[in-house]
């Protein structure tokens, strides 16, 4: 009964939100409306969490429902002139959209379309069956749900013994615990990440129909966007990676609405999205900064102009401020007062070294722009392009490979080439590669490995949502957006229509962030974050193609070669490495949904404990552990969240005994005895489990107590 009382309450939030929409957004294309409604309702989910969580500090169900059906019912009475007006306008947007695609009599468009449909089925029908089965979503991403769902509050800190947990945002988390009131355990807690990705579709469908794009060929690049190895994977995931890129995409959506096509009346529209994009990530600052860079380089504001629209809009931009505050300000607010950390994560990309490399950058620009106009090299080059052409071909060919040589590069690349896994994992390679001899850098590291990532070259036989040694990009953008970048790349930089124009935004967007993201962010698993990168080249692409009008013959072949990328994606991510393609049948035929736990499907907890724990220990008995700062938590709790864990150092009287370099003895002291006593704890776990890259650097605790059981080799009971 509650779940259906939520899911009428869900239907309600949607036609408001929809009704908001439409007032702003009749005119323009329905997938802009569509796009502003969710945006709409995500973010009154996010506020209603927040308040009640924070404010009110009761996130029970009653409570949810009361506040946003108050919200919901005032949106629509609002509205209300408007309901009957918007469903009719809506119907007829439908059905106008049918009628183009059947006009089109397009074979390919109608595949594409049927191959995206069983692939969102497939992935429902993988969500409702399948558990979590990522080793960060068991350390971090899913341990603050539980413990709001459990406190029935947001706390400002939770114990544990994984330090990121607490100092990350945690937007995307609220979004995740949204959905676990769509059924009494955890089967829809997926959900996020999989509306995100279909976010995204509709999203870059938007952007390429304002690049003037036709419909026809937005859509199947859109489609296509879909089918990226990163985003098919992520769907079926807990993590915030494909959250962060829908609202990432959203957010220059609206910034094109705004800046481009001077729709101030929408710059609230954008303060949401900015908002709901703050609350998900720590980087999301620096991802709204190259926002306004990237519209400065592309539309080269000056003080003045800026000034004068800020004149004409302040009071929609203080509203703005406080909204996005309001929606994403908490955690960055939280983070800085308790932990103090925020500032020190950037410390990097505004280091010495990268103020000094930016402010000679500006210095050659402002030399190359009153140079050349005094030395008029502009007119040389107008009379006699061949020659000056191949004269800096020359000239950069002979001084890179003289360059590259002497420092190694070269070298590097060969040997790099033979065995790349190195590079992609080690953190001091300057032994192996000898350009990191002199040049050694995370940002350089990045452009070092970038070739070979997009590659996807890797030892697994399939994906895995980590990407690992892959980019996840995807053969679509090896064989598209990669010349989409290098082409629109160059066409930004000759041609002012293009830097000036909506592509020219988009890609000197994609581009900065992306370099920005390679001065401070080198890993293994880096590239969930790029996931922007692909997208925004398939967009690239189709404008490349639409604006150089390739013949009908072309495109017939282009057409041929997206269906064999589409095919070939949802091949080899149909079973991801992590996948336990073996216990499927076991899963897909259990009639109790409380029994299709990760640990009867996870292979990271094949482990007796956790066999244990999930086969015998009820799920109201509650267990006491200690970790290290990557341990996997989640496990722990049943598919309902009604069992309680406990942080043993977090509880009083806790204390270790050394007794080797890498081994502690748990001592029971009086006071801690006393502290699980209180609690109800007789099971205690030593929490080895983690990152594969950590297990070596894991202490052990030792557990020597006549009143003490061993169980299995790491989980204890405690008699009292």
């Amino acid at each position: 009964m509650t779940s259906f009382a939520f899911i009428l309450l869900n239907l309600v939030m949607l036609f408001s939100s929809h009704l908001a929409a439409y007032r702003y957004f009749h005119k323009s294309p329905f997938s802009q409306q569509l796009i502003t409604t969710f945006l709409i309702y995500a973010c009154q989910v996010t506020f209603s969490i927040l308040f009640l969580g924070l404010m009110v500090k009761n996130l029970g169900l009653p409570w949810i429902l009361l506040l946003n059906s108050a919200i919901s019912f005032s949106i629509i009475f609002i509205f209300r002139k408007t309901i009957k007006e918007s469903l009719v306008q809506s119907y007829e947007k439908i059905l106008n959209f049918s009628k183009d695609m059947f006009r089109a009599r397009d074979f390919f468009l109608y595949l594409v379309v049927f191959l995206l449909i069983i692939q969102v089925v497939l992935l429902l029908i993988k969500i409702y069956y399948l558990p979590p089965h990522v080793w960060d979503v068991f350390a971090y991403h899913l341990h603050p749900v539980a413990e709001w769902q459990q406190q029935n509050m947001i706390p400002g800190f939770i114990d544990s013994p994984v330090t990121r947990l607490n100092r990350n945002p945690m937007g995307s988390r609220l979004l995740h615990f949204w959905c676990l009131h769509f059924s009494p355990d955890i089967r829809w807690i997926e959900l996020p990440q999989f509306i995100f990705g279909l976010l995204v579709v509709l999203v870059s469908y938007s952007l390429m129909l304002k690049m003037n794009i036709g419909k026809i060929i937005a859509l199947k690049y859109a489609i296509l966007t879909y089918f990226i190895p990163l985003i098919l994977i992520q769907s079926r995931t807990c993590q915030d990676h494909l959250v962060l890129t829908g609202a990432t995409l959203m957010a220059a959506l609206y910034f094109v609405n705004v800046f481009y096509e001077g729709k101030n009346n929408q710059i609230i529209f954008l303060s949401l999205s900015l908002g709901l994009l703050l609350g998900i990530k720590i980087s999301t600052p620096h991802i709204i900064a190259v926002f306004f860079l990237a519209l400065l380089l592309s539309r080269g504001f000056n003080r003045f102009k800026f000034l004068e629209f800020a004149g004409k809009n302040k009071t929609k931009i203080v509203l703005g401020l406080l909204i996005i505050l309001a929606m994403g300000g908490y955690w960055f607010l939280k983070d800085q007062l308790i932990l103090r950390s925020y500032l020190n994560t950037f410390s990097k990309l505004f280091s010495g070294k990268f103020l000094y490399i930016l402010f000679s950058v500006v210095l050659l620009v402002l030399f190359l722009r009153i140079g050349l106009k005094k030395l008029r090299v502009k007119e040389f080059l107008k009379r006699h392009k061949v020659i000056a052409v191949m004269g800096i071909v020359v000239i950069l060919i002979l001084g890179s490979y003289g360059i590259l040589k002497h420092k190694g590069l070269i070298k590097t690349f060969v040997l790099a080439y033979q065995s790349p896994t190195p590079l992609l994992h080690s953190s001091s390679l300057a032994a192996e590669y000898p350009i990191l001899k002199t040049m050694d850098s995370q940002f350089f590291r990045n452009l070092l490995v970038f070739p070979f990532r997009i590659k996807d070259i890797g030892y697994y036989t399939s994906y895995t949502p980590d990407f690992l040694e892959k980019s996840g990009f995807g053969i679509q953008f090896f064989g598209f957006g990669l010349i989409a970048y290098i082409v629109m790349a160059i066409g930004c930089v000759v041609k002012k229509k293009y830097r000036n124009d909506i592509v020219g935004f988009i890609t000197i967007f994609s581009i900065v962030l992306l370099l920005s993201y390679f001065v401070y962010y080198y890993s293994a698993a880096n590239y969930r974050m790029f996931m922007f990168f692909p997208v925004i080249g398939m967009m690239l692409w189709a404008f490349m193609i639409t604006s150089l009008d390739f013949p009908r013959y072309y495109l017939k072949y282009i057409d041929v070669l997206i269906l064999v990328m589409i095919l070939f994606n949802f091949s080899v991510c149909f079973f991801e490495g992590n996948m336990m393609a073996n216990k499927w049948k076991t899963l897909f035929t259990v009639n109790n949904p409380l029994e299709r736990t990760s640990s009867k499907y996870s292979h990271f907890l094949k482990g007796n404990d956790w066999q244990f724990i999930d086969n015998y220990v009820h799920p109201r008995e509650p267990i006491g552990y200690t970790g290290h700062y990557d341990s996997w938590v989640f496990p722990y709790f049943d598919n309902r969240l009604e069992r309680k864990i406990y942080y043993l150092p977090a509880l009083p009287g806790f204390k270790l005994a050394k007794m080797t370099p890498k081994t502690n003895r748990l001592v029971f002291t009086p006071g801690f005895v006393e502290s699980l006593k209180r609690r109800g704890i007789h099971f205690i776990h030593i929490n080895r489990k983690g990152a594969r890259h950590l297990s070596k650097k894991i202490k052990g605790v030792y557990i020597d107590d006549n009143r003490v059981y061993r169980v299995t080799k790491n989980l204890y009971y405690f008699k009292w």
